[in-house]
């Protein structure tokens, strides 16, 4: 359940801090994910085949990112847990639009992101 909706702004090309706590409750972990104030993030880094085909933008799943981001430099979960969270919290929000689109961003987190998972940082 999306308890506080993180509120961030852009700091530089590709980098976002969060400006207010978002708040998200895990049923699953019983427990709340608490992203903090100051939180630097990238929101999603996405493969450029899906940019340059228009498929998805990085604002696509933007709150969601924030959490997932979060979740994959802290490894405060799993990184299956992270993904699945970053599912959750897209189709709570509805954001993207469209099935397909939240489909096709889980899917590319859980091909493409060991190496961020693994890295720790932006």
């Amino acid at each position: 359940m999306l308890v506080k909706t993180p509120k961030y702004k852009q700091i530089a090309e590709n980098r976002w801090e969060t400006v207010s706590v978002g708040i998200y409750y895990c049923k699953k972990l019983q427990t709340n994910i608490i992203v903090p104030t100051g939180f630097i993030c990238n929101l999603a880094s996405l493969p450029q085949f899906f940019v340059l085909c228009g498929m998805l933008d990085r604002y696509d799943a933007d709150i969601a990112s924030v959490f997932h981001d979060y979740l994959y430099v802290t490894h405060k979960t799993s990184r299956a847990d992270a993904d699945r969270i970053f599912y959750e919290i897209m189709n709570i929000t509805k954001n993207p639009k469209g099935q397909w689109k939240r489909d096709l961003f889980y899917w590319a987190v859980k091909v493409f992101g060991s190496t961020g998972y693994k890295r720790r940082n932006f």
